[in-house]
């Protein structure tokens, strides 16, 4: 066979492939549909159980490989905070001064310290399958979402997304402070 002929029958089994692949997802039910967030990373829309229901035992990845993060709402939030998990304001510096969730930490994920600061939570031994909760300023701000795709990069792999964030929080009256803190 000569190259050009190659090229174009792998060419038309790629597009083949792309068209059945579109295809199949199509037909799929609602619930088992991939879910594509801002074109380069993959979510499950629905609701984590809190870490308090979680089974202890030995850790392991979620099951669905595709999904980096699970998106959460606001009252397993608040269940998640009680429970001990762990909270990321992926906001800028200044807005989280200005207030953020009680005892959450600042990892601004547009500042030039945010891998340091990535560094600095796995090196200070939270492990890898520790709840962990990241917020930002609402449901429009996508800040949160780029935070949890980096902190599965740096292997934490039980990631929620409080999409609503710090004004639903602060507005439902739950504790929040101010200053450099958590």
């Amino acid at each position: 066979m000569d190259r050009q002929r190659i090229a174009r029958e792998a060419g038309l089994i790629l597009v083949a492939a792309v068209l059945l692949g579109g295809a199949v997802n199509a037909l799929r039910t609602e619930s088992r549909k991939l879910a594509w967030v801002q074109g380069h990373i993959l979510a499950r829309r629905e609701a984590a159980p809190p870490a308090a229901e979680v089974e202890q035992g030995t850790p392991s990845p979620p099951a669905d490989t595709g999904a980096l993060f699970t998106e959460i709402t606001p009252d397993v939030a608040f269940r998640m905070h009680a429970a001990g998990a762990v909270f990321l304001d992926a906001r800028r510096t200044a807005a989280y001064e200005a207030g953020h969730i009680a005892g959450a930490r600042s990892i601004p994920v547009w500042e030039h310290d945010a891998d340091a600061r990535i560094g600095a939570l796995q090196s200070s031994g939270i492990p890898p399958d520790k709840d962990i909760v990241v917020y930002c300023s609402g449901a429009t701000c996508e800040d949160s979402a780029r935070l949890a795709e980096k902190l599965a990069l740096a292997g934490f792999f039980r990631l929620s997304l409080y999409r609503e964030g710090f004004p639903d929080w602060e507005q439902r009256g739950w504790p929040d402070t101010r200053g450099a803190k958590p």
